[in-house]
């Protein structure tokens, strides 16, 4: 249910009512996003963001800001560019070849054949999408091992907004640029996923078996939640 922008400001917002009992505000760079209850009226709720319409503008300054600042670092397939691999900067250099060669160092090397352009983009998304397949399943067996579980089937994920997914039939998506984060929040969103082939909710249960896999799971999220990667 879009509103008018003219009646509380400039930044866009929408109301999804359902069955929850407070009213949520949650801004980002496309706006704001409120979710309120049923029995709340358009006038108190709009009485509300009056209330709260200068943190409203400033969060949603904030947020464009920074997703234009991410969109500088999208990758254009230019020698002398980086990527994040493993949470670590590897600079983009011409190579000789047919194929992508890791060269590891201070900074590391990702030599790609041919000329720059699209071309460079598409091979450095593959290499790291061949990276993040041989780490993530070698970190699936790992933990299913650990809780005693069958090696579950695995898909490679590009899911916007969700880093994993665990299916009532056992089988898990992984977001490909998981391979970009540290190798330790890696292994906390596979910790999450195996975890849920245990328990299919967010029970205490559940959160024991994280607990087994991950005992420092609770910092991991909330470093998770402050990762921000540049558009691909």
């Amino acid at each position: 249910m879009p509103n008018s922008e003219a009646a509380l400001g400039g930044v866009p917002w929408v109301v999804h009512r359902s069955r929850r009992r407070s009213i949520g505000l949650r801004v980002d760079a496309q706006g704001l996003q409120v979710r309120a209850p049923h029995a709340v009226s358009q006038a108190y709720l709009e009485s509300v963001l009056r209330a709260r319409w200068a943190w409203v503008e400033h969060k949603w300054q904030e947020a464009r800001q920074r997703a234009h600042a991410l969109e500088s670092l999208r990758l254009k397939g230019v020698p002398g560019e980086t990527l994040l691999y493993r949470g670590e900067p590897v600079l983009l250099v011409q190579g000789a070849g047919k194929v992508p060669r890791w060269v590891e160092g201070a900074p590391s090397q990702l030599h790609l054949p041919g000329p720059p352009g699209e071309s460079w983009t598409r091979m450095a998304r593959k290499w790291l999408q061949d990276q993040a397949r041989a780490a993530l399943q070698a970190c699936v067996q790992d933990h299913t091992q650990r809780l005693g579980l069958p090696a579950p089937a695995i898909r490679l994920s590009n899911a916007k907004g969700r880093w994993g997914s665990a299916s009532s039939r056992g089988t898990l998506s992984l977001h490909w640029r998981l391979i970009q984060l540290r190798p330790h929040l890696l292994r906390h969103v596979v910790a999450h996923e195996v975890a849920h082939l245990r328990e299919m909710n967010h029970s205490p249960r559940f959160w024991s078996w994280v607990a087994v896999l991950d005992p420092d799971y609770r910092a991991s999220r909330a470093e998770l939640k402050q990762v921000q990667l540049p558009p691909w």
